[in-house]
């Protein structure tokens, strides 16, 4: 068994060290029945971003999207974890730390679009429309960046 590094505020080995082990545990069990638990943990991004990223932050990131992807597949199924789940969380999270720093940088504007009365053609209203234009990726559509600013921390 190897020797693994653990985060401070938790005491658990760190994703990179635990991944590393898993395929190792999984051969030296006598029994084919292999599981990982997956815990849910409130607020654990409110700690993190007190104590700082270093406490793996990621972790949970990364157990919920396997979590939730495992159960899509259905109960009875084995499910593979890819690398493009994990970039594809890696990539949301990312987004979500320039989502905060966005307000501060001034990145978002309103975008006004008439309303307009099929019948008269008379302009009735506007709606404002949230825009981010993001510094390395350009415009983000509101579909993306909305639901990760109306997640819970």
């Amino acid at each position: 068994m190897m020797v693994s590094t653990s985060y401070p505020l938790t005491n658990l080995e760190s994703r990179k060290d635990f991944a590393a082990q898993v395929p190792s545990i999984y051969t030296e069990q006598p029994s084919p029945a292999f599981a990982v638990l997956v815990i849910g943990m409130d607020r654990f991004k409110k700690i993190n971003e007190f104590y700082g990223h270093t406490f793996g932050d990621e972790l949970p990131e990364v157990g919920s999207e396997r979590l939730r992807s495992a159960k899509a597949a259905g109960p009875g199924t084995v499910y593979v974890f890819d690398a493009a789940m994990e970039e594809r969380t890696a990539t949301r999270h990312a987004l979500v730390g320039d989502l905060r720093k966005a307000l501060l940088l001034h990145q978002f504007w309103i975008h006004y679009q008439p309303q307009i009365d099929i019948r008269t053609k008379a302009l009735i209203g506007l709606e404002a429309l949230l825009r981010w234009r993001h510094p390395r990726l350009g415009l983000i559509s509101p579909g993306h960046f909305i639901p990760l600013a109306e997640r819970p921390a």
